[in-house]
């Protein structure tokens, strides 16, 4: 999807070398179980799941349904890193992501299954050390697995196993400073995951790409990923008959503008616009932009709103517009 994911500058909420991170941590309440995080069945309408598929339902709507801008106060941020002029969530990367001469980014990511060079205690929680070279990275363990009514399947259980708090900086922050929001999201996680409250300021950020399937013909059905990383993308979704993926994402502008198409041709299907690459990778705006939260008065020019879209990519040309043209018309009003 090169041309039509946008690119942004992040920086993982992880960050201190260990022992900088160790020692900022202090006694602080028990781990409170966050019980809302897996509660409720999933369904989708017209579909029978089998149980390995709600396990996978289960799983990505448990991560939309955490919030990855409340693991670290804004006055927190502020404090450590002055140059900050806003912040808001990236579909894409998958957290939280704090705009700035110097970016900060706090993402939900699968762990690669490489030994980290140091592991250690913070606030009764595992943070491991994944600095390399001049990058400040540290991650989180969030206990998804041991949490009330996750899934027992054994994909699913791995899965939440390996699904971990990055924290990591850019633009030359020292690590010492990194280290101590990673502290304070160490702290959060140890007092229970922050659960989204509300409808999200982006309104695909809660949304199940999945439930495209319910517009589908019957004959498609939810293809399950194997790669981690796929599987643990809470705004994409596999599905074979059509075989496509389907992902909700931002764009930082417009796809096309006087007829002149930013990343491909644009074309009307099923009375929707969509825009398509050369290898068809095709996506649809589905509302208004978003505004990025301004940190201080006048921030807000130098923030670029995020366009809420639908891509679709697969082997067809012609299932990839159709199903964009319908999952636009199911998450939004097309734009």
């Amino acid at each position: 999807m090169s041309g039509i994911l946008r690119t942004v500058r992040r920086l993982s909420v992880v960050a201190l070398a260990g022992a900088a991170l160790a020692a900022c941590s202090s006694s602080g309440p028990a781990p409170a179980p966050s019980a809302a995080l897996f509660e409720g069945a999933v369904t989708i309408p017209g579909r029978t799941l089998s149980a390995a598929e709600e396990d996978q339902l289960l799983v990505q709507r448990a991560l939309r349904r955490i919030d990855p801008c409340a693991f670290v106060d804004l006055e927190t941020v502020a404090a450590a890193i002055p140059a900050t002029v806003g912040y808001g969530e990236d579909l894409t990367a998958g957290g939280c992501v704090y705009y700035g001469s110097t970016s900060l980014g706090v993402e939900l990511t699968t762990a690669a299954g490489t030994s980290a060079a140091r592991t250690f205690q913070a606030h009764g929680v595992t943070v491991s050390d994944g600095s390399r070279g001049t990058e400040c990275a540290y991650t989180i363990d969030l206990g998804l697995a041991a949490l009330p009514g996750a899934p027992t399947g054994p994909a699913a259980a791995h899965l939440l196993d390996r699904t971990e708090l990055r924290v990591s900086t850019s633009g030359g922050l020292p690590c010492a400073t990194t280290g101590q929001l990673a502290d304070q999201a160490a702290l959060t996680v140890s007092r229970g995951l922050p659960i989204r409250r509300g409808a999200a300021v982006d309104p695909l950020a809660d949304r199940d790409p999945c439930a495209v399937l319910a517009k589908l013909p019957g004959t498609a059905r939810l293809s399950l990923p194997t790669a981690p990383e796929a599987a643990a993308d809470p705004h994409g979704c596999g599905i074979t008959a059509p075989d496509v993926r389907v992902s909700l994402v931002g764009t930082d502008g417009p796809l096309w503008d006087g007829g002149h198409p930013a990343n491909g041709s644009p074309e009307v299907v099923d009375g929707v616009t969509v825009d398509f690459t050369a290898d068809c990778d095709v996506t649809v705006r589905t509302g208004p932009p978003v505004q990025r939260v301004p940190v201080r008065p006048g921030a807000t020019d130098a923030l670029l709103p995020q366009y809420p879209a639908v891509v679709v990519t697969g082997k067809s040309c012609a299932d990839n517009k159709h199903v964009a043209a319908v999952a636009a018309q199911l998450f939004g009003t097309p734009h």
